[in-house]
């Protein structure tokens, strides 16, 4: 329960009710608010507090916080993204280059030269496509 709220709508005498439709918020929405189950709009906080003729920080002190604190997550979230976006990619490159050596060595213990030399052609294909040089 949003207790400044609630304190703000008997202080003004009126009742819930009286306040929501003063603020041009619907009963059951308005309910929720202050029981604390939903958070008002921007709108919604500045109109409630017009009708309650309090300040809007007053009424909702931790409306901003949790905007700041959710702004801030979704920051730290994209961040986040980036750098497993970054992670990936670097393995995905090394991973393509132990490929590469590990074929190398096979390579080299081929028997036949002339399927090495396809095989190391087609090695090289496969790496330059990637944009890799070993």
């Amino acid at each position: 329960m949003r207790v400044r709220l609630k304190t703000a709508i008997f202080q003004s005498g009126r009742s819930q009710r009286q306040i929501g439709a003063d603020a041009q918020v619907p009963e059951n929405r308005f309910s929720q608010i202050v029981r604390g189950w939903r958070a008002p709009t921007a709108d919604e906080a500045k109109r409630i507090a017009t009708a309650l003729d309090c300040d809007e920080q007053e009424l909702f002190p931790d409306e901003a916080t949790l905007a700041d604190a959710m702004s801030a997550v979704r920051r730290l979230d994209a961040e986040f993204q980036r750098q497993i976006t970054e992670a990936a990619s670097a393995l995905e490159r090394d991973s393509l280059c132990i490929t590469k050596i590990r074929a190398k060595r096979i390579l080299s213990a081929l028997p036949d030269a002339a399927i090495a030399a396809t095989c190391e052609t087609m090695l090289q294909q496969l790496t330059s496509d990637e944009g890799l040089s070993i």
